[in-house]
């Protein structure tokens, strides 16, 4: 097979097939990294309380999902990456693969207040995850000091925030949004290979307001103008009968694997009128 591929496009094929390998190795993982990402958000849903307990006015309100990426659209990234060399330094190919969004909800703002406040949470969210911030032993004082935390999520908080996480990149795409208009704050975390838990492990994570998130999914920045750019790489990826590939538990009405879209695994929101 590698001798048929012409001299000037083996490279890409080398590329791809490395970030075929991380890409099983990641997807094999979902269970592990299913809990692991539900434990994150838990962590996010108590920053956001502890910042609307002891910050004035106004407080955050946020809905946060998270979710797996579709393997059609995992496929298609890696192969447009792969084939366009965009990052011959990114030995992982796809970064995004599990991930979490937040979404302020706030409305009574002025647009520059809902963007202070959205950047606020954020910066308070990486520093306590990356331990850049004295922030993060105050955060673990006040869950201890707290009595409407329970003994058992004390514990899933504080065992969360002790593992490794570093840093990745960050991006912040709401000062400097792009051509298409789209606007969030991406960080991406990482446990590297000592850790305890999920070592390896890559999360991404997305933060924006429902402004911003009505432009990258209905605006010029959704996913229906970025298919449209990309579907020379999508359609090699999609599956039109799942009859066809012969997988139990799937027939052709069916995608409960992420194949054609991505696989849903928490949807939460925090806010002041919503918790004690």
């Amino acid at each position: 097979i590698i001798a048929k591929i012409p001299d000037d496009e083996k490279d890409s094929f080398f590329v791809f097939r490395s970030y075929v390998n991380n890409c099983y190795y990641e997807r094999k993982s979902t269970f592990k990294l299913t809990n692991l990402i539900s434990d994150v958000l838990v962590v996010i849903l108590y920053i956001v309380i502890y910042y609307n307990n002891t910050s004035e006015s106004p407080h955050v309100d946020m809905n946060i999902n998270s979710r797996r990426k579709s393997l059609k659209r995992d496929c298609a990234k890696m192969l447009r990456k792969a084939y366009n060399k965009s990052n011959d330094s990114d030995t992982w190919g796809v970064k995004d693969r599990f991930g979490l969004r937040g979404i302020l909800l706030n409305k009574n703002l002025s647009s520059d207040k809902n963007i202070e406040l959205l950047m606020k949470i954020t910066t308070l969210i990486f520093g306590i995850f990356t331990d850049t911030t004295e922030k993060k032993s105050e955060f673990l004082e006040w869950i201890q000091n707290n009595n409407f935390i329970d003994d058992f999520t004390k514990l899933r908080l504080e065992q969360t925030l002790s593992l490794p996480f570093q840093a990745d990149r960050y991006k912040d795409y709401i000062n400097n949004p792009k051509e298409n208009e789209y606007q969030s704050i991406h960080f991406t975390l990482v446990l590297p290979h000592y850790s305890p838990v999920c070592p390896g492990a890559i999360l991404d994570f997305q933060f924006r307001n429902s402004e911003m998130h009505s432009i990258a999914e209905y605006g010029s920045a959704s996913h229906n103008t970025y298919e449209e750019e990309t579907k020379s790489y999508t359609d090699v990826f999609k599956v039109d009968d799942f009859s066809q590939i012969h997988i139990m538990g799937f027939d052709e009405n069916e995608d409960i694997d992420g194949i054609n879209t991505s696989k849903a695994i928490s949807n939460r929101r925090v806010s002041a009128t919503l918790v004690p």
